[in-house]
């Protein structure tokens, strides 16, 4: 995951921070953060055989539990949401969407009614 909340309840994104890997380092020895969904501990993982993420802890069973994605698909997702942004569209990393019990990759939201 990308996305993940802090200690304070704020939510915090890999893509956006913008970070180099020593910063990514003391933060992670720093500060705790959170899974959005189930609220249990993650790290930030950093190495170099996947793209850089969050991943809960210890192992159990989240519903928001995602099979690996590869270092391409976190890209493509980055690029996508970068570019979305930039485009002054109201879009959303990774949000938990409570109702359908899914976490899609991007949610944009546009002011035209679905009637």
């Amino acid at each position: 995951m990308l996305v993940a909340q802090n200690e304070e309840g704020k939510f915090l994104s890999l893509s956006s921070l913008n970070l180099q890997k020593e910063e990514l380092l003391e933060l992670r020895q720093r500060k705790k953060f959170f899974c959005p969904v189930c609220y249990e501990e993650v790290i930030i993982k950093l190495g170099t055989k996947q793209a850089w993420h969050f991943a809960h802890k210890r192992k159990l069973s989240c519903i928001d539990e995602m099979e690996g994605e590869t270092t391409y698909h976190i890209e493509g997702k980055k690029l996508l949401f970068n570019w979305l942004k930039n485009q002054e569209l109201d879009v959303e990393l990774e949000p938990y969407l409570k109702e359908v019990k899914q976490r899609p990759d991007l949610l944009v939201r546009t002011s035209k009614s679905l009637l």
